[in-house]
């Protein structure tokens, strides 16, 4: 379920980024619109389209499962079910957080430059940057659908680390190659990888964790993980400012990498030892 829904967002993301240039090339051409009136109407256009998709949410209902009262004395709750101790339940959350905080570190030297990085060090153009980028997503999208595959075989955390570790290697790739090709297949494939895990977290933290503590324990992680992600821009760019467009770069990925392996590290051996559903 975790990975079909992520893999549906990163193919309407990829489809929406490519509709709002699209949209807004249209207007101006078609219409003679001036670029910053054709913008604003293609980001109005992605706004009502939001709103609709709001809608569906509406009509969600929390529903409580039924004991007949026949079976209600002797209805017992799963003992595969997670316990709701509130220090055990805060004790997880703080562990999968942890592990957030340090990928929202890495994350945050490197994902936001991006474009960046390719216009500095290959001169890229602005359309290949943008076609990319979408590829990324799109990739990221398919091995999202694959995850589900290598979770059946080894298991939810043990998925999770071989998607991430084998990250890293196309990480370093994309850190040192002066070449443009394999600079963006290193790019794809890291982002297909690192981001196919995603799903992955998010199960093992919602079989882990009482359902009552579930909203917190995602909006802990998510938190953290964007507070890694903000802190870490200045320190990006005071090191490509400080050392140029290669070692610039190429220490921020380095970094990255690091920072991924500790992460991976730290959450086998937190996780990797737990009994989760159909394992």
């Amino acid at each position: 379920m975790f990975s079909m829904h992520f893999a549906l967002m990163t193919i309407a993301n990829v489809i929406g980024s490519l509709l709002g240039g699209v949209i807004a090339d249209v207007l101006q051409v078609v219409f003679v619109m001036p670029a910053e009136v054709a913008i604003r109407w293609s980001l109005l256009t992605g706004a009502v389209v939001f709103t609709i998709g709001l809608l569906p949410l509406f009509k969600l209902r929390t529903t409580v499962p039924q004991i007949e009262p026949n079976h209600r004395e002797s209805y017992k709750p799963s003992s595969d079910s997670p316990n709701d101790n509130l220090k055990r339940n805060l004790i997880l959350i703080f562990h999968f957080s942890f592990a957030s905080l340090l990928i929202g570190f890495g994350s945050g030297l490197v994902i936001p430059y991006l474009n960046l990085y390719f216009a500095n060090r290959f001169d890229s153009s602005n359309a290949f940057i943008g076609l990319i980028l979408s590829l990324g997503s799109a990739m990221t999208a398919v091995a999202m659908l694959i995850g589900p595959l290598l979770v059946k075989r080894i298991g939810k955390v043990r998925a999770l680390i071989v998607f991430q570790f084998l990250s890293i290697p196309f990480l370093m790739l994309t850190a040192y190659t002066t070449s443009l090709t394999l600079a963006s297949i290193g790019f794809l494939i890291r982002q297909a990888l690192m981001n196919a895990g995603n799903p992955i977290q998010s199960a093992v933290a919602m079989e882990v964790v009482a359902d009552k503590y579930k909203g917190l324990a995602n909006s802990v992680n998510q938190t953290v993980f964007q507070l890694g992600w903000a802190t870490m821009g200045p320190v990006a760019a005071g090191l490509v400012m400080t050392f140029g467009s290669y070692w610039g770069y190429a220490y921020t990925f380095s970094i990255t990498a690091c920072l991924y392996v500790c992460s991976s590290t730290y959450y086998y051996f937190v996780f990797g030892k737990r009994k989760l559903a159909e394992e």
